[in-house]
Protein backbone atom coordinates (compact mmCIF):
# COMPACT_ATOMS: atom_id res chain seq x y z
CA UNK A 1 0.00 0.00 0.00
CA UNK A 2 0.85 3.21 -0.70
CA UNK A 3 0.99 4.51 2.83
CA UNK A 4 3.33 1.52 3.92
CA UNK A 5 5.67 2.76 1.20
CA UNK A 6 6.15 6.49 2.43
CA UNK A 7 6.44 5.16 5.59
CA UNK A 8 9.22 3.20 4.89
CA UNK A 9 11.00 5.67 2.93
CA UNK A 10 11.05 8.43 5.05
CA UNK A 11 10.71 6.52 8.53
CA UNK A 12 8.26 8.66 9.93
CA UNK A 13 9.99 12.22 9.86
CA UNK A 14 7.70 15.22 9.47
CA UNK A 15 9.26 16.60 6.23
CA UNK A 16 10.34 13.83 4.52
CA UNK A 17 6.53 12.39 4.75
CA UNK A 18 5.04 15.99 3.25
CA UNK A 19 7.71 15.82 0.35
CA UNK A 20 7.46 12.39 -0.82
CA UNK A 21 3.62 12.20 -0.62
CA UNK A 22 3.53 15.56 -2.52
CA UNK A 23 6.15 14.10 -4.90
CA UNK A 24 3.59 11.14 -5.17
CA UNK A 25 0.40 13.05 -5.78
CA UNK A 26 1.92 15.69 -8.34
CA UNK A 27 3.55 12.55 -10.25
CA UNK A 28 0.54 10.76 -11.06
CA UNK A 29 2.00 7.85 -9.43
CA UNK A 30 -1.11 6.36 -8.00
CA UNK A 31 -3.71 4.09 -9.50
CA UNK A 32 -7.19 2.73 -8.00
CA UNK A 33 -7.22 -0.67 -6.82
CA UNK A 34 -10.89 -1.68 -4.94
CA UNK A 35 -10.67 -0.59 -1.77
CA UNK A 36 -7.37 1.52 -2.04
CA UNK A 37 -4.64 2.71 -3.90
CA UNK A 38 -1.30 1.46 -4.58
CA UNK A 39 1.53 2.72 -6.58
CA UNK A 40 1.64 2.31 -10.41
CA UNK A 41 5.02 0.78 -11.11
CA UNK A 42 7.63 -0.87 -9.21
CA UNK A 43 8.85 1.14 -6.14
CA UNK A 44 12.62 1.93 -7.32
CA UNK A 45 11.06 4.41 -9.78
CA UNK A 46 9.46 6.24 -6.92
CA UNK A 47 12.30 9.12 -6.97
CA UNK A 48 13.16 11.35 -3.91
CA UNK A 49 11.60 14.76 -4.53
CA UNK A 50 13.79 17.51 -5.88
CA UNK A 51 13.43 19.88 -2.79
CA UNK A 52 14.56 17.29 -0.86
CA UNK A 53 17.12 16.02 -2.53
CA UNK A 54 19.01 19.17 -2.67
CA UNK A 55 18.43 19.64 1.06
CA UNK A 56 20.08 16.11 1.69
CA UNK A 57 22.92 16.17 -1.03
CA UNK A 58 23.74 19.51 1.35
CA UNK A 59 24.19 17.56 3.81
CA UNK A 60 26.41 14.78 2.37
CA UNK A 61 28.62 18.05 0.50
CA UNK A 62 29.67 18.91 4.28
CA UNK A 63 31.22 15.66 4.70
CA UNK A 64 33.08 15.45 1.39
CA UNK A 65 36.50 13.66 2.98
CA UNK A 66 34.44 10.84 3.56
CA UNK A 67 32.07 11.14 0.41
CA UNK A 68 33.82 7.72 -0.94
CA UNK A 69 33.55 5.73 2.46
CA UNK A 70 29.30 6.89 2.08
CA UNK A 71 29.02 6.30 -1.44
CA UNK A 72 30.07 2.69 -0.90
CA UNK A 73 28.28 2.34 1.98
CA UNK A 74 24.83 3.33 0.03
CA UNK A 75 26.09 0.39 -2.52
CA UNK A 76 25.95 -1.85 0.21
CA UNK A 77 22.63 -1.50 1.69
CA UNK A 78 20.78 0.70 4.18
CA UNK A 79 22.38 -1.95 6.63
CA UNK A 80 26.25 -2.47 6.20
CA UNK A 81 29.27 -3.75 8.12
CA UNK A 82 32.70 -2.52 8.63
CA UNK A 83 34.24 -5.61 7.08
CA UNK A 84 32.43 -5.51 4.01
CA UNK A 85 33.01 -1.53 3.49
CA UNK A 86 36.88 -2.05 4.36
CA UNK A 87 36.89 -5.07 1.88
CA UNK A 88 35.97 -2.55 -0.75
CA UNK A 89 37.50 0.83 -0.06
CA UNK A 90 40.94 -0.67 0.40
CA UNK A 91 41.24 1.99 3.53
CA UNK A 92 43.24 0.91 6.77
CA UNK A 93 41.12 0.44 9.90
CA UNK A 94 42.51 3.86 11.22
CA UNK A 95 41.13 5.73 8.37
CA UNK A 96 38.14 3.72 8.22
CA UNK A 97 37.33 4.40 11.66
CA UNK A 98 37.67 7.97 11.55
CA UNK A 99 35.57 8.37 8.42
CA UNK A 100 32.91 7.25 10.24
CA UNK A 101 33.23 8.40 13.67
CA UNK A 102 32.46 11.53 11.25
CA UNK A 103 29.57 10.00 9.96
CA UNK A 104 28.13 8.93 13.16
CA UNK A 105 28.65 12.66 14.55
CA UNK A 106 26.75 14.25 12.10
CA UNK A 107 23.76 11.91 12.79
CA UNK A 108 23.97 10.31 9.38
CA UNK A 109 24.71 7.09 10.40
CA UNK A 110 23.78 4.58 13.50
CA UNK A 111 26.76 2.30 15.15
CA UNK A 112 26.63 -1.10 17.02
CA UNK A 113 29.11 -2.94 18.24
CA UNK A 114 33.03 -1.83 18.19
CA UNK A 115 35.74 -2.13 14.91
CA UNK A 116 36.41 -4.31 13.16
CA UNK A 117 33.06 -5.93 14.30
CA UNK A 118 30.81 -2.97 13.81
CA UNK A 119 28.11 -2.50 11.99
CA UNK A 120 25.97 0.52 10.57
CA UNK A 121 22.40 1.89 9.36
CA UNK A 122 21.72 5.05 7.50
CA UNK A 123 19.76 6.83 10.16
CA UNK A 124 17.26 7.86 6.94
CA UNK A 125 16.47 5.39 4.12
CA UNK A 126 16.38 8.64 1.77
CA UNK A 127 19.72 9.81 3.16
CA UNK A 128 21.27 6.27 1.81
CA UNK A 129 18.95 6.99 -1.36
CA UNK A 130 20.84 10.37 -2.38
CA UNK A 131 23.96 9.11 -1.20
CA UNK A 132 23.72 6.61 -3.45
CA UNK A 133 22.44 8.54 -6.42
CA UNK A 134 25.56 10.42 -6.15
CA UNK A 135 27.62 7.44 -7.12
CA UNK A 136 29.03 7.80 -11.04
CA UNK A 137 27.14 4.77 -13.10
CA UNK A 138 31.10 3.55 -14.16
CA UNK A 139 32.03 3.74 -10.70
CA UNK A 140 28.70 2.60 -9.21
CA UNK A 141 29.04 -0.64 -11.28
CA UNK A 142 32.57 -0.62 -10.13
CA UNK A 143 31.77 -0.55 -6.66
CA UNK A 144 29.09 -3.62 -7.28
CA UNK A 145 31.41 -5.64 -8.63
CA UNK A 146 33.77 -5.24 -5.51
CA UNK A 147 31.07 -6.02 -3.07
CA UNK A 148 30.24 -8.58 -4.88
CA UNK A 149 33.83 -10.52 -5.17
CA UNK A 150 33.77 -9.91 -1.36
CA UNK A 151 30.80 -11.29 -0.82
CA UNK A 152 31.56 -14.04 -2.71
CA UNK A 153 34.61 -14.99 -0.54
CA UNK A 154 32.09 -15.31 2.26
CA UNK A 155 30.26 -18.45 1.74
CA UNK A 156 27.63 -18.58 4.25
CA UNK A 157 26.06 -15.19 2.60
CA UNK A 158 25.81 -17.52 -1.01
CA UNK A 159 24.27 -19.62 1.14
CA UNK A 160 21.33 -17.67 3.50
CA UNK A 161 21.17 -14.61 1.32
CA UNK A 162 21.79 -15.32 -2.24
CA UNK A 163 19.18 -12.51 -3.30
CA UNK A 164 22.39 -10.17 -1.71
CA UNK A 165 24.79 -11.40 -4.14
CA UNK A 166 22.30 -11.82 -6.38
CA UNK A 167 21.63 -7.77 -6.15
CA UNK A 168 25.70 -7.03 -6.43
CA UNK A 169 25.76 -9.24 -9.14
CA UNK A 170 23.48 -7.81 -11.51
CA UNK A 171 24.38 -4.19 -10.72
CA UNK A 172 27.97 -5.11 -11.67
CA UNK A 173 26.24 -6.05 -15.10
CA UNK A 174 27.81 -9.86 -13.85
CA UNK A 175 24.24 -10.92 -15.24
CA UNK A 176 25.46 -14.39 -16.13
CA UNK A 177 27.00 -14.70 -12.93
CA UNK A 178 23.71 -13.77 -11.00
CA UNK A 179 21.36 -15.98 -12.77
CA UNK A 180 22.14 -18.76 -10.46
CA UNK A 181 21.95 -16.75 -7.37
CA UNK A 182 18.29 -15.28 -8.32
CA UNK A 183 16.87 -18.73 -8.85
CA UNK A 184 18.19 -20.26 -5.37
CA UNK A 185 17.05 -17.06 -3.50
CA UNK A 186 13.19 -17.44 -5.18
CA UNK A 187 13.50 -21.45 -4.26
CA UNK A 188 14.36 -20.41 -0.35
CA UNK A 189 11.61 -17.64 -0.52
CA UNK A 190 9.26 -20.83 -1.80
CA UNK A 191 10.77 -22.85 0.88
CA UNK A 192 9.61 -20.72 3.89
CA UNK A 193 6.37 -19.80 1.94
CA UNK A 194 7.76 -16.19 1.32
CA UNK A 195 5.94 -16.10 -1.75
CA UNK A 196 5.89 -12.43 -2.33
CA UNK A 197 9.49 -12.16 -2.18
CA UNK A 198 9.92 -15.37 -3.89
CA UNK A 199 7.49 -13.86 -6.70
CA UNK A 200 9.69 -10.82 -6.67
CA UNK A 201 13.40 -13.20 -7.18
CA UNK A 202 12.00 -14.93 -9.72
CA UNK A 203 10.67 -11.85 -12.01
CA UNK A 204 14.54 -10.74 -11.53
CA UNK A 205 15.69 -13.60 -12.64
CA UNK A 206 13.83 -13.58 -15.99
CA UNK A 207 15.01 -10.13 -16.63
CA UNK A 208 19.00 -10.52 -15.88
CA UNK A 209 18.15 -13.55 -18.16
CA UNK A 210 16.93 -11.42 -20.83
CA UNK A 211 19.73 -9.54 -20.66
CA UNK A 212 21.94 -12.36 -22.05
CA UNK A 213 23.12 -13.10 -25.38
CA UNK A 214 20.91 -16.03 -26.61
CA UNK A 215 21.98 -19.41 -26.46
CA UNK A 216 20.43 -22.44 -24.84
CA UNK A 217 21.52 -21.73 -21.32
CA UNK A 218 19.61 -18.81 -21.96
CA UNK A 219 16.38 -19.98 -22.72
CA UNK A 220 16.79 -22.52 -20.05
CA UNK A 221 17.40 -19.58 -17.53
CA UNK A 222 14.30 -18.63 -18.88
CA UNK A 223 12.20 -21.92 -18.78
CA UNK A 224 13.72 -22.69 -15.27
CA UNK A 225 12.23 -19.07 -13.85
CA UNK A 226 9.02 -19.34 -15.39
CA UNK A 227 8.49 -22.95 -14.56
CA UNK A 228 8.98 -21.51 -10.81
CA UNK A 229 7.25 -17.95 -10.76
CA UNK A 230 4.25 -19.40 -12.51
CA UNK A 231 2.66 -20.87 -9.31
CA UNK A 232 3.71 -18.52 -7.00
CA UNK A 233 1.89 -16.00 -9.85
CA UNK A 234 -1.19 -18.28 -9.23
CA UNK A 235 -0.87 -17.98 -5.06
CA UNK A 236 -0.79 -14.50 -4.79
CA UNK A 237 -2.74 -12.85 -7.88
CA UNK A 238 -5.05 -15.14 -8.92
CA UNK A 239 -4.85 -19.18 -10.62
CA UNK A 240 -6.70 -17.00 -13.99
CA UNK A 241 -4.83 -13.87 -13.81
CA UNK A 242 -3.80 -12.31 -16.71
CA UNK A 243 -0.39 -12.75 -15.58
CA UNK A 244 -0.34 -16.14 -15.23
CA UNK A 245 -1.88 -16.69 -18.32
CA UNK A 246 1.39 -15.07 -19.57
CA UNK A 247 3.55 -16.61 -17.61
CA UNK A 248 2.24 -20.16 -18.44
CA UNK A 249 2.06 -19.15 -22.51
CA UNK A 250 5.82 -17.92 -22.72
CA UNK A 251 6.77 -20.79 -20.48
CA UNK A 252 4.98 -23.14 -23.27
CA UNK A 253 6.91 -21.47 -26.12
CA UNK A 254 10.03 -22.07 -24.20
CA UNK A 255 9.46 -25.89 -22.93
CA UNK A 256 8.39 -26.81 -26.62
CA UNK A 257 12.24 -25.71 -27.63
CA UNK A 258 14.36 -27.40 -24.58
CA UNK A 259 12.52 -28.58 -22.08
CA UNK A 260 12.44 -32.53 -20.75
CA UNK A 261 9.48 -34.38 -20.28
CA UNK A 262 8.70 -33.47 -16.27
CA UNK A 263 9.50 -29.46 -17.31
CA UNK A 264 7.08 -30.08 -20.25
CA UNK A 265 4.12 -32.12 -17.77
CA UNK A 266 5.04 -29.12 -15.34
CA UNK A 267 3.84 -26.62 -17.96
CA UNK A 268 1.39 -28.22 -18.86
CA UNK A 269 -0.15 -28.45 -14.90
CA UNK A 270 0.30 -24.74 -14.70
CA UNK A 271 -1.53 -24.44 -18.14
CA UNK A 272 -4.46 -26.55 -17.02
CA UNK A 273 -5.06 -24.29 -13.68
CA UNK A 274 -5.38 -21.25 -15.47
CA UNK A 275 -7.68 -22.55 -17.47
CA UNK A 276 -9.48 -24.51 -14.99
CA UNK A 277 -9.67 -21.04 -12.88
CA UNK A 278 -11.13 -19.29 -16.18
CA UNK A 279 -13.49 -21.66 -16.67
CA UNK A 280 -12.47 -22.31 -20.07
CA UNK A 281 -13.24 -26.50 -19.36
CA UNK A 282 -12.38 -27.40 -23.14
CA UNK A 283 -9.10 -25.88 -23.05
CA UNK A 284 -7.90 -27.42 -19.43
CA UNK A 285 -9.56 -31.13 -21.12
CA UNK A 286 -7.02 -30.80 -23.63
CA UNK A 287 -4.05 -29.93 -21.01
CA UNK A 288 -5.22 -32.75 -19.17
CA UNK A 289 -5.12 -34.77 -21.74
CA UNK A 290 -1.96 -33.70 -23.07
CA UNK A 291 -0.39 -34.22 -19.77
CA UNK A 292 -1.99 -37.90 -19.01
CA UNK A 293 -0.58 -38.84 -22.73
CA UNK A 294 2.67 -37.73 -21.50
CA UNK A 295 2.65 -39.48 -18.05
CA UNK A 296 1.01 -42.93 -19.55
CA UNK A 297 4.22 -42.92 -22.36
CA UNK A 298 6.81 -42.31 -19.31
CA UNK A 299 5.06 -43.59 -16.34
CA UNK A 300 5.38 -40.48 -14.24
CA UNK A 301 3.10 -38.21 -12.53
CA UNK A 302 0.24 -40.47 -13.45
CA UNK A 303 -1.12 -39.77 -9.91
CA UNK A 304 -1.21 -35.95 -11.08
CA UNK A 305 -2.80 -37.26 -14.89
CA UNK A 306 -5.58 -38.73 -13.42
CA UNK A 307 -6.42 -35.63 -10.67
CA UNK A 308 -6.66 -33.12 -13.31
CA UNK A 309 -9.19 -35.59 -15.74
CA UNK A 310 -11.18 -35.73 -12.30
CA UNK A 311 -11.49 -31.75 -12.08
CA UNK A 312 -12.38 -31.35 -15.55
CA UNK A 313 -15.17 -34.13 -15.16
CA UNK A 314 -16.28 -33.01 -11.62
CA UNK A 315 -16.67 -28.82 -12.94
CA UNK A 316 -18.58 -30.38 -15.52
CA UNK A 317 -21.16 -32.52 -13.51
CA UNK A 318 -19.91 -36.24 -14.30
CA UNK A 319 -19.61 -37.33 -11.42
CA UNK A 320 -19.24 -40.47 -11.94
CA UNK A 321 -16.26 -40.28 -14.01
CA UNK A 322 -15.06 -37.99 -11.73
CA UNK A 323 -14.66 -40.60 -8.62
CA UNK A 324 -13.42 -43.13 -10.82
CA UNK A 325 -10.65 -40.37 -11.82
CA UNK A 326 -10.33 -39.64 -8.18
CA UNK A 327 -10.30 -43.58 -6.99
CA UNK A 328 -7.30 -43.85 -9.39
CA UNK A 329 -5.53 -40.92 -8.60
CA UNK A 330 -5.73 -41.90 -4.98
CA UNK A 331 -4.68 -45.49 -5.03
CA UNK A 332 -1.43 -44.48 -7.05
CA UNK A 333 -1.15 -41.87 -4.16
CA UNK A 334 -1.19 -44.78 -1.94
CA UNK A 335 1.23 -46.54 -3.53
CA UNK A 336 3.75 -44.16 -4.37
CA UNK A 337 3.32 -41.32 -1.83
CA UNK A 338 4.48 -37.64 -2.98
CA UNK A 339 8.03 -36.39 -1.71
CA UNK A 340 7.58 -33.51 0.41
CA UNK A 341 10.67 -31.68 -1.67
CA UNK A 342 8.37 -32.19 -5.00
CA UNK A 343 5.08 -30.32 -4.06
CA UNK A 344 6.78 -26.86 -4.68
CA UNK A 345 4.47 -24.03 -5.10
CA UNK A 346 1.65 -25.79 -6.23
CA UNK A 347 0.99 -28.31 -3.32
CA UNK A 348 -0.11 -31.63 -3.40
CA UNK A 349 -2.51 -33.40 -5.55
CA UNK A 350 -3.31 -35.66 -3.36
CA UNK A 351 -4.72 -33.00 -1.22
CA UNK A 352 -6.61 -31.77 -3.92
CA UNK A 353 -7.82 -35.16 -4.80
CA UNK A 354 -9.46 -35.99 -1.57
CA UNK A 355 -10.70 -32.47 -1.68
CA UNK A 356 -12.62 -32.42 -4.65
CA UNK A 357 -13.69 -36.01 -3.62
CA UNK A 358 -15.52 -34.85 -0.96
CA UNK A 359 -17.55 -33.15 -3.53
CA UNK A 360 -18.17 -36.13 -6.00
CA UNK A 361 -19.17 -38.13 -2.22
CA UNK A 362 -21.81 -35.26 -1.53
CA UNK A 363 -23.09 -35.40 -5.49
CA UNK A 364 -23.18 -38.71 -4.89
CA UNK A 365 -25.07 -38.69 -1.44
CA UNK A 366 -22.29 -40.53 0.43
CA UNK A 367 -22.64 -37.66 3.48
CA UNK A 368 -19.95 -40.47 5.21
CA UNK A 369 -17.68 -40.43 2.68
CA UNK A 370 -17.60 -36.19 2.31
CA UNK A 371 -16.97 -35.64 5.85
CA UNK A 372 -13.99 -38.03 6.16
CA UNK A 373 -12.93 -37.33 2.85
CA UNK A 374 -12.60 -33.47 3.37
CA UNK A 375 -10.97 -34.35 6.93
CA UNK A 376 -8.40 -36.65 5.48
CA UNK A 377 -7.47 -33.82 2.87
CA UNK A 378 -6.73 -30.92 5.66
CA UNK A 379 -5.08 -33.34 7.70
CA UNK A 380 -2.54 -34.23 5.05
CA UNK A 381 -2.20 -31.00 4.37
CA UNK A 382 -1.63 -30.23 7.79
CA UNK A 383 1.36 -32.48 7.95
CA UNK A 384 3.19 -31.59 5.01
CA UNK A 385 3.02 -28.32 6.85
CA UNK A 386 3.35 -26.82 2.50
CA UNK A 387 1.28 -23.47 2.80
CA UNK A 388 -0.61 -23.53 -0.82
CA UNK A 389 -1.80 -27.73 0.34
CA UNK A 390 -3.26 -26.62 3.43
CA UNK A 391 -5.15 -23.38 1.97
CA UNK A 392 -6.54 -25.40 -0.82
CA UNK A 393 -7.64 -28.29 1.64
CA UNK A 394 -9.43 -25.46 4.08
CA UNK A 395 -11.15 -23.17 1.13
CA UNK A 396 -12.23 -26.30 -0.45
CA UNK A 397 -13.70 -27.56 2.73
CA UNK A 398 -15.35 -24.10 3.07
CA UNK A 399 -16.96 -24.42 -0.37
CA UNK A 400 -18.27 -28.15 -0.13
CA UNK A 401 -21.27 -28.97 -0.76
CA UNK A 402 -22.24 -25.00 -1.14
CA UNK A 403 -20.53 -22.20 0.03
CA UNK A 404 -20.60 -22.08 3.71
CA UNK A 405 -19.99 -25.82 3.76
CA UNK A 406 -22.68 -28.25 5.56
CA UNK A 407 -22.02 -26.92 9.22
CA UNK A 408 -21.61 -22.85 8.02
CA UNK A 409 -19.39 -22.22 10.82
CA UNK A 410 -18.45 -18.56 10.89
CA UNK A 411 -15.53 -18.82 12.96
CA UNK A 412 -13.73 -21.75 11.15
CA UNK A 413 -14.36 -19.04 7.97
CA UNK A 414 -12.85 -16.45 9.60
CA UNK A 415 -9.78 -18.60 10.67
CA UNK A 416 -9.52 -19.43 7.11
CA UNK A 417 -9.90 -15.81 5.97
CA UNK A 418 -6.84 -14.87 8.50
CA UNK A 419 -4.89 -17.69 6.80
CA UNK A 420 -4.90 -16.45 3.47
CA UNK A 421 -4.16 -13.26 4.12
CA UNK A 422 -1.55 -13.77 6.61
CA UNK A 423 0.37 -16.09 3.65
CA UNK A 424 -0.45 -13.37 0.67
CA UNK A 425 -2.70 -15.81 -1.07
CA UNK A 426 -5.13 -13.61 -2.67
CA UNK A 427 -6.58 -16.07 -4.57
CA UNK A 428 -7.77 -18.41 -2.03
CA UNK A 429 -8.64 -15.92 0.29
CA UNK A 430 -11.11 -14.47 -2.06
CA UNK A 431 -12.99 -17.55 -1.87
CA UNK A 432 -12.73 -18.21 1.84
CA UNK A 433 -14.30 -14.17 1.98
CA UNK A 434 -17.46 -15.50 -0.22
CA UNK A 435 -17.91 -18.62 2.53
CA UNK A 436 -17.92 -16.14 4.91
CA UNK A 437 -20.70 -13.71 3.47
CA UNK A 438 -22.74 -17.13 2.62
CA UNK A 439 -22.66 -18.22 6.10
CA UNK A 440 -23.76 -14.57 7.44
CA UNK A 441 -26.22 -14.91 5.03
CA UNK A 442 -27.72 -18.06 6.02
CA UNK A 443 -27.05 -17.07 10.00
CA UNK A 444 -30.04 -14.42 9.26
CA UNK A 445 -27.77 -11.41 7.92
CA UNK A 446 -28.28 -11.46 4.36
CA UNK A 447 -27.62 -7.39 4.12
CA UNK A 448 -23.85 -8.38 5.71
CA UNK A 449 -23.50 -11.75 3.46
CA UNK A 450 -24.79 -9.91 0.14
CA UNK A 451 -22.04 -7.42 0.57
CA UNK A 452 -19.36 -9.92 1.87
CA UNK A 453 -20.39 -11.73 -1.32
CA UNK A 454 -20.57 -9.53 -4.05
CA UNK A 455 -17.42 -7.71 -3.02
CA UNK A 456 -15.42 -11.25 -2.98
CA UNK A 457 -17.11 -11.76 -6.62
CA UNK A 458 -15.65 -8.39 -7.75
CA UNK A 459 -12.02 -9.32 -6.95
CA UNK A 460 -12.68 -12.63 -8.31
CA UNK A 461 -13.54 -11.06 -11.39
CA UNK A 462 -10.72 -8.79 -11.65
CA UNK A 463 -8.02 -11.51 -10.94
CA UNK A 464 -10.04 -13.32 -14.06
CA UNK A 465 -11.38 -16.05 -11.99
CA UNK A 466 -14.47 -17.58 -13.62
CA UNK A 467 -14.67 -21.08 -12.18
CA UNK A 468 -17.45 -21.79 -9.43
CA UNK A 469 -19.61 -18.08 -10.84
CA UNK A 470 -22.46 -20.29 -11.37
CA UNK A 471 -23.01 -21.63 -7.75
CA UNK A 472 -21.75 -17.82 -6.46
CA UNK A 473 -24.59 -16.20 -8.44
CA UNK A 474 -26.95 -19.15 -7.07
CA UNK A 475 -26.07 -18.65 -3.59
CA UNK A 476 -26.12 -14.50 -3.73
CA UNK A 477 -29.76 -15.03 -5.30
CA UNK A 478 -30.73 -17.20 -2.16
CA UNK A 479 -29.14 -14.52 0.38
CA UNK A 480 -31.29 -12.03 -1.64
CA UNK A 481 -34.06 -14.61 -0.96
CA UNK A 482 -33.80 -14.40 2.66
CA UNK A 483 -33.54 -10.86 2.20
CA UNK A 484 -37.45 -10.76 0.65
CA UNK A 485 -35.75 -9.40 -2.64
CA UNK A 486 -37.42 -12.21 -4.79
CA UNK A 487 -37.72 -10.60 -7.87
CA UNK A 488 -33.40 -10.08 -7.48
CA UNK A 489 -33.22 -13.74 -6.62
CA UNK A 490 -35.20 -14.60 -9.66
CA UNK A 491 -32.87 -12.46 -11.84
CA UNK A 492 -29.67 -13.78 -10.35
CA UNK A 493 -30.71 -17.83 -10.69
CA UNK A 494 -31.17 -17.33 -14.02
CA UNK A 495 -28.10 -15.53 -14.62
CA UNK A 496 -26.59 -18.48 -13.31
CA UNK A 497 -27.88 -21.14 -15.32
CA UNK A 498 -26.99 -19.09 -17.86
CA UNK A 499 -23.35 -18.57 -16.98
CA UNK A 500 -23.53 -22.58 -15.96
CA UNK A 501 -24.36 -23.90 -19.90
CA UNK A 502 -22.02 -21.15 -21.40
CA UNK A 503 -19.50 -22.25 -19.87
CA UNK A 504 -20.13 -25.72 -19.32
CA UNK A 505 -19.41 -25.60 -15.90
CA UNK A 506 -22.57 -27.88 -14.97
CA UNK A 507 -21.68 -29.47 -11.37
CA UNK A 508 -24.78 -27.60 -9.73
CA UNK A 509 -26.88 -27.55 -12.73
CA UNK A 510 -29.15 -29.65 -10.21
CA UNK A 511 -29.26 -27.59 -7.41
CA UNK A 512 -29.33 -24.46 -9.33
CA UNK A 513 -32.59 -25.10 -10.90
CA UNK A 514 -34.03 -25.72 -7.56
CA UNK A 515 -33.24 -23.04 -6.22
CA UNK A 516 -34.76 -20.89 -9.44
CA UNK A 517 -37.51 -23.21 -8.99
CA UNK A 518 -38.25 -22.70 -5.03
CA UNK A 519 -38.41 -18.65 -6.20
CA UNK A 520 -40.63 -19.23 -8.98
CA UNK A 521 -43.19 -21.08 -6.40
CA UNK A 522 -42.79 -18.08 -4.31
CA UNK A 523 -43.98 -16.18 -6.79
CA UNK A 524 -47.00 -18.05 -7.49
CA UNK A 525 -45.52 -19.39 -10.77
CA UNK A 526 -46.26 -22.56 -10.30
CA UNK A 527 -46.02 -24.24 -13.48
CA UNK A 528 -42.86 -22.77 -14.52
CA UNK A 529 -41.95 -24.09 -10.78
CA UNK A 530 -42.73 -27.16 -11.67
CA UNK A 531 -40.69 -27.46 -15.18
CA UNK A 532 -37.35 -26.12 -13.31
CA UNK A 533 -37.98 -28.83 -11.02
CA UNK A 534 -38.29 -31.75 -13.71
CA UNK A 535 -35.53 -30.48 -15.74
CA UNK A 536 -33.69 -30.00 -12.61
CA UNK A 537 -34.47 -33.88 -11.78
CA UNK A 538 -33.53 -34.88 -15.42
CA UNK A 539 -29.96 -33.38 -14.62
CA UNK A 540 -29.39 -35.07 -11.51
CA UNK A 541 -30.07 -37.82 -12.48
CA UNK A 542 -28.02 -38.09 -15.96
CA UNK A 543 -25.13 -37.14 -13.90
CA UNK A 544 -25.73 -39.64 -11.40
CA UNK A 545 -26.39 -36.57 -8.73
CA UNK A 546 -27.93 -38.73 -6.10
CA UNK A 547 -28.67 -35.84 -2.98
CA UNK A 548 -29.98 -33.46 -5.80
CA UNK A 549 -31.98 -36.20 -6.70
CA UNK A 550 -33.46 -37.44 -3.31
CA UNK A 551 -33.99 -33.58 -2.54
CA UNK A 552 -35.85 -32.78 -5.85
CA UNK A 553 -38.33 -35.95 -5.79
CA UNK A 554 -38.98 -34.88 -1.95
CA UNK A 555 -39.82 -31.51 -2.68
CA UNK A 556 -41.51 -32.29 -6.30
CA UNK A 557 -43.78 -35.00 -4.25
CA UNK A 558 -44.43 -32.15 -1.73
CA UNK A 559 -45.35 -28.95 -3.69
CA UNK A 560 -46.80 -31.47 -6.23
CA UNK A 561 -48.78 -34.18 -5.14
Amino acid sequence: MVLDEIVRRTDGVPLFIEELTKAILEGGLLRESHDRYELDGPVPGLAIPATLHASLLARLDRLRSVKDVVQISAAVGREFSWELVAAVSGLSQQELESAFEKLVQAGLIFQRGVPPSASYVFKHALVRDAAYAGLLRGRRTQVHAQIAHALEHRPEVAESEPELLAHHLTEAGLWEAAVPYWLKAGQRAVARSALLEAAKHFSEGIRVSQRLQPSLQRTQGELDFHIRLGPVIMATRGYSAKESLEIYTRADHLVADLGNVGERMDVLLGLFNVHYGRCELQQALSVAQQHMGLARQHSANLGRGHTLLGQYYFATGAFIEASRQFRQALAIFAETPEGLSTLGAFGSQRVVCLSLMAGVHFALDDIDLARQASACSIEIARKTRHTMSTALALVTDLLTPMPGGLDADRNKAEAVVDFCKAHELKNFEVWANFAKGAIAARRGEPGKGIAIMQTAMERASGMGSRLLRPVQLATLAMAHAKAGEIEECLRLSEEAICTAEQSGEMQAAASLLRAYAEALFSRGRLDEAKRQFNRGLKFAEAQGAKFEERQLKARIASLFP
